[in-house]
């Protein structure tokens, strides 16, 4: 997973912010389905820098992987 799929997921979730930077990415522990992804953005509405964390589900693995279905991750999953 890279950075323009995180950037559009952003600008989905948060209309008018913008990533600044993909930190990492990493299987969720004991899953090889789920991705988390440590993330920076910026807003308009505000001058600081913000820290994201979005899970992604691993759909399909033919060639090339498809990840989908962006949520927040929880407490637990960081």
């Amino acid at each position: 997973m890279g950075s323009g799929t995180v950037s559009a997921d952003i600008d989905r979730m948060y209309p008018g912010c913008k990533l600044k930077e993909l930190n990492s990415t990493r299987f969720l522990k004991d899953s090889d389905r789920f991705v988390l992804a440590k993330f920076t953005y910026t807003c308009p509405d505000h001058n600081y820098l913000k820290y994201g964390n979005l899970v992604y589900t691993k759909t399909m693995d033919t060639g090339f992987t498809i990840y989908c279905c962006a949520r927040e991750a929880t407490a637990e999953e960081l």
